[in-house]
């Protein structure tokens, strides 16, 4: 027999969440395993018509493939039945777009062809289930449909229907009967599977295979497809179907996949043949849980190295079964951007409403061994299932957030999509959750909205929040920063000096540079340089200058400001490299000012030192205390920075620290407020708050941001330990039992506990 196998054209939107199936390994292996058997094959993908790639921008989006209206006339032959792939871009529940207009013109060209639409599901991408006879009614020129795997079923069918027989009780099959041809009402589920011992080699070589590497290139170069990571020989491959775990959002237990490992003697033979026949240059296995088996993937993780075979697994690994001796072997592979998936930072969540059989100590150790090999991983994180708590997604946006400053992993979070067919879709619909149906909905419109579950604890809303305080987070920490004070000298004595305790003494030039060095060996891009006061360093020239030239991106000087009266200072350490100085000011007036610094004088050099910065062409931000002594004056303190020309301010709640821990220097927070809101209305910009969360003032300044948590800032002393900023001042603030509810927890240091021990609670509204 002679078959036509077709992938179709399908259209993207101009943003998507999933990587498209440029060429379906089902599908390749049915054409393979078809001619196995002894049909003769054709291989037509429309993404490749004529030996080129085809990707078109349209208004919206992207037509991938030509349209059928260009492809059905450029086929020859005689086909005796016409296999038409798909994949969930393509959608035949929904039937719009290109499909039905296909199956018409495949109709015309071929008339005495049986026409077959097999989805060809083997895994490694999401699944849309239909209604095949809804699809039968609407597309008369189709005689049958495959769902799921098609190489055990479609060897039968076709013979069946060239030969004029029924294909009743064929599994996952669905024809047209009778006089009238009207389609079967039910299809029979099934187990029936290809044996892997039988599994052919997936049919690449009838594509041209340099067309199809062109196409993948382009794509990437498009940013089409977010999970290739470089334009590059691309060969996406599977040595497994189906998986142990039963996850509640995973599409692929709609036909009850049990997984099938290939041998790894097998896998590697066939790679190397395939590998060495196309030029690929990478291996992307497409596998739903690659690593479900860890002794079955050290074995073939090592098989890949031993072969110098690169290759990624984009679905995800799975974190229990990731050993160290796999990692190394990945290592050895040319493995770059490895995805582990966790999906929850919450073990009740991963218990129950999960189900993929791990824990969070799992996902720390396992991002842990990929980071300490150099390579820190993306992770994926899932909130949103019904029956989640607001606590227990604080958990997880919690776990990713230190995961990245940890280990430098990548977070990834999704909201839980109720994809038709998975259990989580069950649990929703049952729980009466759903917001629309989502079997009415189009893939693209589903995974693209906010969400579609709403509980007594959350809506769609909520769960954008959520999203919004982790990427606030993680912007934050993006390069991390390194805190460093050459000494702790100061010309200023303010009453409320945190770090009056420090030896004063400057740190060698030799110990500075190792503290450098140390840093950029960690990852740390940014750096901070404060004190005391950094401006009597007197070879701070030099540091600035060591700093830029062993790669840090930005350099930020913290000081009181006073030494830059000396204008001749502020151009060298521009020249030096300095992007930025931070000075602070904390009165409004050379008394009140001078007063609280301790240096009769200091109002006026401060002033002055900033005209010299900004005109040696550096950016100055502002940055003043929060105090009693100065509460009233806020307002005109902010009239200063606007008038001065800063172009930032930061407002900062004292820490109880060194010579401040003694005192009671805080502000009321019934006043703060309203003197924040007033002193707002003088700056062209908006200021940040530090150290004090807004949902503690009251009335809360619409104009004030909340600082990002320096937990990802690295300070680095005398004594070489390395200390986490933000995890150091921690022990200064806690939660109120309302923080748990709030999607601002993450990105959020909590509440200085000195309000909390005078009962002082947050804002249930700006919580809620």
């Amino acid at each position: 027999m002679d078959l036509l196998f077709i992938w179709p054209p399908f259209r993207l939107p101009e943003q998507f969440v999933n990587y498209p199936s440029l060429a379906s390994i089902g599908w390749l292996s049915a054409a393979a395993h078809m001619r196995d058997a002894g049909a003769k094959i054709q291989l037509c993908d429309a993404l490749l018509a004529g030996g080129e790639p085809r990707i078109r921008k349209l208004s919206g989006g992207w037509q991938m493939g030509l349209a059928p209206e260009d492809l059905v006339p450029g086929l020859g032959g005689s086909p005796d039945a016409v296999v038409v792939g798909c994949s969930m871009f393509q959608h035949p529940g929904q039937l719009t777009g290109s499909l039905s207009r296909l199956f018409e013109l495949l109709a015309a060209r071929f008339p005495e062809a049986k026409l077959v639409l097999a989805d060809c599901y083997v895994g490694g991408i999401d699944y849309f289930p239909y209604e095949p006879k809804r699809v039968l009614l609407a597309c008369p020129e189709l005689d049958a449909i495959v769902l799921g795997e098609a190489e055990s079923i479609l060897p039968e069918l076709i013979k069946r229907l060239l030969g004029g027989k029924s294909p009743s009780g064929l599994e996952r099959v669905a024809w047209r009967r009778g006089r009238k041809k009207e389609p079967v009402c039910g299809v029979i589920p099934g187990k029936r599977r290809i044996s892997f011992k039988r599994l052919a080699l997936p049919a690449f070589d009838l594509l041209d295979m340099d067309a199809f590497f062109r196409l993948q290139k382009m794509a990437v170069n498009l940013d089409l497809i977010h999970e290739f990571h470089r334009a590059e020989r691309i060969l996406p491959w599977m040595a497994s179907r189906g998986c142990p775990f039963g996850c509640s959002f995973c599409a692929g237990q709609y036909f009850d996949h049990q997984q099938r490992r290939m041998p790894v003697r097998l896998v590697l033979e066939q790679l190397e043949k395939v590998v060495a026949n196309t030029g690929a240059e990478r291996v992307f296995f497409m596998d739903d849980c690659l690593n479900a088996s860890a002794s079955w993937f050290e074995e073939l993780s090592a098989g890949l190295a031993v072969r110098k075979i690169a290759w990624e697994a984009p679905n995800g690994l799975r974190a229990r079964g990731l050993s160290t001796k796999a990692v190394r072997n990945m290592v050895r592979a040319g493995v770059r951007r490895p995805s582990l998936s966790a999906e929850s930072g919450d073990e009740d969540v991963l218990r129950h409403l999960v189900g993929k059989g791990q824990g969070v100590d799992d996902i720390k150790q396992a991002t842990g061994r990929l980071a300490r090999a150099g390579l820190p991983p993306k992770v994926h994180f899932i909130i949103g299932f019904p029956g989640e708590t607001r606590a227990q997604m604080q958990r997880t946006l919690s776990l990713a957030a230190d995961l990245a400053e940890v280990h430098g992993a990548q977070p990834r979070l999704q909201v839980a999509t109720p994809v038709p067919g998975t259990p989580l879709h069950r649990d929703a619909k049952r729980q009466e959750a759903l917001l629309k149906d989502p079997q009415r909905m189009s893939p693209v419109s589903l995974f693209f909205g906010p969400g579609l579950i709403r509980t007594q604890e959350f809506e769609p809303k909520d769960l954008m929040r959520f999203k919004a305080a982790l990427a606030r987070r993680l912007e934050s920490s993006n390069p991390a920063t390194l805190v460093l004070a050459p000494g702790y000298a100061c010309n200023n004595h303010c009453v409320f000096c945190c770090v009056s305790d420090r030896i004063q003494r400057p740190r060698s030039m030799a110990d500075l540079n190792w503290a450098l060095k140390r840093g950029r060996t960690l990852g740390l891009g940014k750096l901070d340089i404060d004190g005391g006061e950094p401006t009597l360093f007197a070879k701070l020239p030099e540091l600035i200058r060591r700093a830029r030239d062993i790669g840090y991106e930005r350099v930020t000087l913290v000081s009181n400001g006073r030494m830059f009266i000396y204008d001749r200072l502020a151009q060298q350490l521009a020249a030096a490299g300095l992007d930025e100085a931070v000075i602070s000011l904390h009165g409004a007036t050379a008394n009140s000012h001078d007063a609280l610094v301790g240096v009769a004088g200091a109002f006026e050099q401060t002033r002055q030192g900033v005209a010299n910065l900004l005109a040696a062409g550096l950016s100055v931000q502002g940055t003043s205390l929060l105090l009693e002594a100065n509460q009233e004056e806020l307002p005109d303190i902010a009239t200063c920075w606007q008038t001065w020309g800063v172009s930032g301010l930061s407002w900062l709640w004292p820490l109880p620290e060194g010579r401040a821990q003694k005192l009671e220097i805080a502000p009321k927070v019934n006043v703060l407020g309203g003197k924040l809101e007033q002193a707002s209305q003088s700056l062209t910009f908006r200021a940040q708050l530090h150290h004090l969360p807004l949902c503690m003032l009251s009335p809360r300044p619409k104009s004030l941001l909340p600082a990002p948590i320096k937990t990802s800032t690295r300070m680095l002393g005398a004594s070489r330990r390395l200390l986490s900023l933000g995890r150091k001042i921690q022990r200064h603030f806690g939660y109120h039992d309302a923080c748990s509810r709030c999607s601002e927890r993450v990105a959020c240091a909590g509440v200085p506990l000195d309000l909390l021990r005078q009962g002082l609670v947050p804002d249930k509204d700006f919580i809620g």
